[in-house]
């Protein structure tokens, strides 16, 4: 064929087909198109649920730790008890050096058997501080919206549906033509 009257074709066949859906700004496929309805109320569908909230609490808590030290005998108390037992021995014996000697030998082995006898270690509690925590649940109610019942009305007839949100003013609408057959 000609390229003419093949562009010819073509062109005219544009030009009836942008005809054909001029009337219908909304078309979309041969029996279906989109249009607006204007919204006449919407209702928000409300339910009550429960929400916990958890928080935690912390605080420090007092412990005690038993503590064992053992009780060492120094050499401090048969430094005393020899100074203690020179001075009865120096007294007793009148003076002589072998009395005093004697004493001072004698009064720091005594104070050291005794110191040694007391080495048997004491106990006592180390206090600390530990935290400490817990969690605590709070419970509350409150309200939220699980959608919208919306009243609308489109060429003289009303509808009602249910939407996931508010539309607004208007509402897109999908409107089917079908022919009918008597």
């Amino acid at each position: 064929m000609n390229k003419t009257i093949v562009t010819g074709i073509i062109t005219g066949m544009l030009v009836l087909s942008g005809n054909a859906m001029a009337g219908h700004k909304y078309k979309h496929g041969n029996d279906r198109f989109y249009d607006k309805a204007r919204v006449l109320n919407v209702e928000p569908i409300v339910r009550t649920v429960r929400v916990s909230t958890p928080r935690q609490e912390c605080y420090q808590e007092e412990v005690r730790h038993p503590v064992y030290v053992e009780n060492r005998h120094s050499d401090g108390a048969a430094v005393v008890g020899g100074i203690i037992g020179g001075i009865v021995g120096h007294k007793l014996g009148k003076g002589r050096g072998g009395a005093t000697i004697a004493g001072t030998l004698i009064g720091a082995s005594l104070a050291k058997n005794a110191s040694r006898h007391k080495d048997h270690g004491e106990y006592y509690e180390d206090v600390s501080y530990e935290d400490r925590c817990v969690t605590r649940v709070s419970y509350h109610t409150e309200e939220r919206v699980d959608g919208y019942i919306v009243t609308y009305r489109y060429k003289g007839e009303k509808f009602t549906t249910r939407m996931p949100y508010d539309p607004g003013k208007f509402v897109k609408v999908a409107v089917n033509v079908s022919p009918v057959f008597d």
